[in-house]
C-alpha cells in the first residue's frame, strides 16, 4: 500500500528531474553556440586589424609623398621609411592572421590559448619597434625639413621661409597625431579582443 503511494510521487519526481535536465542540457548547449558566436567574432576582428595594418600603408605614404614634394627628402630617408613602413605593417598582418576560424575545429583549446597569448606577446613587441623606429623617422624627417627649408627657400606662396614652415609643420603634426590615435585605437581594440578571447576559452577548458 505505502508503494503504491510513493509511487506517483517517485514518478513525478523522475519527470521533475528529465525536465530540469533536459532544461540544463539546452542551456549548455545555447552557452556554447553563444561562445562559439562570441569567439568567431572576436576572431574576425583580429583578422581584420591585420587587414587595416595593410590599408595604414596608403595614407603612411601619401603623407611622405606630400612632405616630399614640399620640403624635398634625402633617398637614404625615404628608403629607410619604406623599409621600416612596410615591415611593421607586415609584422602586425602576420601576427593578426595566425588564428582562424578552423582552429577550432582542428586545434585544442589549449592549444589556441596558447596561440593568443603568443600573438599578445607579439603585438607588444613590434609595438614597442614601432614607437622607437617612428621616433627615429619624426626625428629625421624634422631635421631635413628644417635644412631643406632654409637651404632652398627664401620665399614660398606669400610667406617668409619661417612662416611657410610654421604652417606646413602644423599641419604635418595634426596629421600625425591624429594617424597615431587612430592606429593606437585600433591596437588597443585588438589587444583587448585577444584578451577577451584568452578568457572566454580558459573559462570553458
Amino acid at each position: 500500500m505505502e508503494n503504491r503511494i510513493e509511487s506517483p510521487e517517485l514518478e513525478e519526481m523522475r519527470q521533475q528531474m528529465l525536465s530540469l535536465r533536459e532544461q540544463l542540457d539546452k542551456q549548455i548547449v545555447l552557452n556554447e553556440q553563444l561562445l562559439k558566436d562570441n569567439t568567431m567574432k572576436k576572431v574576425k576582428s583580429i583578422n581584420i586589424y591585420g587587414y587595416i595594418s595593410l590599408l595604414m600603408l596608403i595614407p603612411a605614404f601619401t603623407g611622405f609623398c606630400i612632405v616630399d614634394y614640399r620640403f624635398g627628402l634625402s633617398f637614404t630617408f625615404k628608403v629607410f621609411a619604406v623599409i621600416t613602413v612596410v615591415v611593421i605593417a607586415y609584422l602586425e598582418y602576420w601576427s593578426s592572421q595566425r588564428i582562424k576560424d578552423s582552429d577550432f575545429s582542428t586545434k585544442s583549446v589549449k592549444e589556441i590559448v596558447s596561440t593568443l597569448i603568443s600573438m599578445k606577446k607579439n603585438n607588444r613587441k613590434i609595438r614597442y619597434m614601432d614607437i622607437i623606429l617612428s621616433t627615429i623617422m619624426v626625428s629625421w624627417i624634422l631635421y631635413e625639413i628644417y635644412a631643406n627649408s632654409f637651404s632652398k627657400f627664401i620665399f614660398k606662396e606669400g610667406f617668409p621661409t619661417y612662416q611657410f614652415i610654421g604652417v606646413n609643420l602644423t599641419i604635418f603634426f595634426s596629421v600625425l597625431i591624429a594617424f597615431i590615435l587612430i592606429c593606437n585605437k585600433y591596437y588597443n581594440k585588438n589587444q583587448q579582443n585577444i584578451n577577451d578571447m584568452i578568457e572566454m576559452l580558459k573559462e570553458k577548458e
